[in-house]
Protein backbone atom coordinates (compact mmCIF):
# COMPACT_ATOMS: atom_id res chain seq x y z
CA UNK A 1 0.00 0.00 0.00
CA UNK A 2 1.41 3.35 -1.08
CA UNK A 3 0.22 6.88 -0.47
CA UNK A 4 1.12 9.92 -2.49
CA UNK A 5 0.49 13.41 -1.09
CA UNK A 6 -0.15 16.47 -3.22
CA UNK A 7 -0.52 20.01 -1.91
CA UNK A 8 -2.92 21.67 -4.35
CA UNK A 9 -2.83 25.33 -3.41
CA UNK A 10 -1.55 28.69 -4.61
CA UNK A 11 0.96 28.86 -1.75
CA UNK A 12 4.02 26.62 -1.60
CA UNK A 13 4.02 24.65 1.67
CA UNK A 14 6.87 25.66 3.95
CA UNK A 15 6.96 22.85 6.48
CA UNK A 16 5.98 19.91 4.25
CA UNK A 17 7.89 20.95 1.13
CA UNK A 18 9.99 17.76 1.23
CA UNK A 19 6.99 15.49 1.87
CA UNK A 20 4.44 16.65 -0.69
CA UNK A 21 4.30 17.52 -4.36
CA UNK A 22 3.19 21.13 -4.61
CA UNK A 23 0.81 21.61 -7.56
CA UNK A 24 -0.33 25.20 -7.89
CA UNK A 25 -2.79 24.79 -10.77
CA UNK A 26 -6.38 23.80 -10.00
CA UNK A 27 -7.02 20.06 -10.22
CA UNK A 28 -10.37 18.40 -10.93
CA UNK A 29 -10.33 15.72 -8.24
CA UNK A 30 -13.51 14.04 -9.48
CA UNK A 31 -11.95 13.65 -12.92
CA UNK A 32 -8.86 12.11 -11.26
CA UNK A 33 -11.07 9.67 -9.33
CA UNK A 34 -12.82 8.58 -12.50
CA UNK A 35 -9.55 8.20 -14.41
CA UNK A 36 -8.10 6.09 -11.56
CA UNK A 37 -10.74 3.43 -12.17
CA UNK A 38 -8.96 2.52 -15.43
CA UNK A 39 -6.17 0.97 -13.35
CA UNK A 40 -8.34 -1.25 -11.13
CA UNK A 41 -7.95 -4.95 -11.75
CA UNK A 42 -5.22 -6.98 -13.42
CA UNK A 43 -3.25 -5.21 -16.17
CA UNK A 44 0.14 -5.04 -17.84
CA UNK A 45 1.61 -1.79 -16.44
CA UNK A 46 4.62 -1.57 -18.78
CA UNK A 47 3.52 1.92 -19.86
CA UNK A 48 3.91 3.08 -16.27
CA UNK A 49 7.34 1.59 -15.48
CA UNK A 50 10.44 3.75 -15.06
CA UNK A 51 11.87 5.07 -18.33
CA UNK A 52 14.31 2.55 -19.79
CA UNK A 53 13.18 -0.27 -17.52
CA UNK A 54 10.07 -1.37 -19.40
CA UNK A 55 11.81 -4.31 -21.06
CA UNK A 56 13.56 -5.31 -17.82
CA UNK A 57 10.35 -5.89 -15.88
CA UNK A 58 10.06 -9.64 -15.37
CA UNK A 59 6.36 -9.57 -14.71
CA UNK A 60 4.69 -6.26 -15.61
CA UNK A 61 1.24 -7.69 -14.92
CA UNK A 62 -0.03 -6.46 -11.56
CA UNK A 63 -3.41 -6.39 -9.88
CA UNK A 64 -4.58 -3.09 -8.39
CA UNK A 65 -7.13 -3.81 -5.68
CA UNK A 66 -7.86 -0.30 -4.45
CA UNK A 67 -7.20 3.24 -5.71
CA UNK A 68 -8.71 6.20 -3.95
CA UNK A 69 -8.33 9.94 -3.67
CA UNK A 70 -9.05 11.77 -0.41
CA UNK A 71 -9.13 15.54 -0.06
CA UNK A 72 -8.48 17.54 3.10
CA UNK A 73 -8.52 21.23 2.21
CA UNK A 74 -5.72 21.71 -0.31
CA UNK A 75 -4.10 18.37 0.51
CA UNK A 76 -4.87 15.43 -1.80
CA UNK A 77 -3.95 11.92 -0.76
CA UNK A 78 -3.83 9.14 -3.34
CA UNK A 79 -3.79 5.64 -1.86
CA UNK A 80 -3.15 2.55 -3.93
CA UNK A 81 -3.10 -1.11 -2.94
CA UNK A 82 -1.87 -3.76 -5.33
CA UNK A 83 -0.26 -7.16 -5.71
CA UNK A 84 3.04 -5.48 -6.54
CA UNK A 85 4.49 -2.46 -8.30
CA UNK A 86 7.05 -1.80 -11.02
CA UNK A 87 9.93 0.60 -10.38
CA UNK A 88 8.50 4.16 -10.19
CA UNK A 89 5.06 2.87 -11.17
CA UNK A 90 3.13 4.74 -8.46
CA UNK A 91 4.86 8.00 -9.36
CA UNK A 92 4.11 7.41 -13.06
CA UNK A 93 0.45 6.74 -12.30
CA UNK A 94 0.17 9.86 -10.13
CA UNK A 95 1.86 12.03 -12.76
CA UNK A 96 -0.62 10.85 -15.38
CA UNK A 97 -3.60 11.20 -13.05
CA UNK A 98 -2.57 14.79 -12.30
CA UNK A 99 -2.53 15.39 -16.06
CA UNK A 100 -6.11 14.05 -16.08
CA UNK A 101 -6.93 16.47 -13.25
CA UNK A 102 -5.57 19.31 -15.36
CA UNK A 103 -7.83 18.25 -18.27
CA UNK A 104 -4.99 17.03 -20.46
CA UNK A 105 -5.92 13.31 -20.31
CA UNK A 106 -9.29 11.59 -20.15
CA UNK A 107 -9.97 8.16 -18.68
CA UNK A 108 -10.06 6.90 -22.28
CA UNK A 109 -6.60 8.35 -22.93
CA UNK A 110 -5.21 6.53 -19.89
CA UNK A 111 -6.87 3.29 -21.02
CA UNK A 112 -5.20 3.67 -24.41
CA UNK A 113 -1.81 4.37 -22.80
CA UNK A 114 -2.18 1.27 -20.60
CA UNK A 115 -2.98 -0.90 -23.63
CA UNK A 116 0.02 0.37 -25.64
CA UNK A 117 2.51 -1.13 -23.14
CA UNK A 118 4.99 1.59 -24.06
CA UNK A 119 6.37 4.09 -21.53
CA UNK A 120 6.87 6.68 -24.27
CA UNK A 121 3.08 6.84 -24.69
CA UNK A 122 2.52 7.96 -21.09
CA UNK A 123 2.80 11.36 -19.50
CA UNK A 124 5.15 12.64 -16.80
CA UNK A 125 6.37 10.96 -13.63
CA UNK A 126 5.50 12.69 -10.36
CA UNK A 127 8.47 13.77 -8.23
CA UNK A 128 9.60 11.60 -5.29
CA UNK A 129 8.34 14.12 -2.72
CA UNK A 130 4.97 12.89 -1.57
CA UNK A 131 5.48 9.14 -2.03
CA UNK A 132 5.21 6.95 1.06
CA UNK A 133 5.20 3.16 1.41
CA UNK A 134 2.61 2.68 4.13
CA UNK A 135 2.07 -1.04 4.44
CA UNK A 136 3.35 -4.33 3.06
CA UNK A 137 0.71 -7.07 2.85
CA UNK A 138 1.51 -10.76 2.50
Amino acid sequence: VYQYWIENSQTRPALDRHRVWWVSWKLDVERMRQASEVFLGRHDFTSFAAVGEEADARDPVKEMRRLEWRQDGGRLVFEIEGSGFLHKMVRCLVGNLVEAGRGRFSAGDLQSILEKRNRAAAGPTAPPQGLCLCQVLF
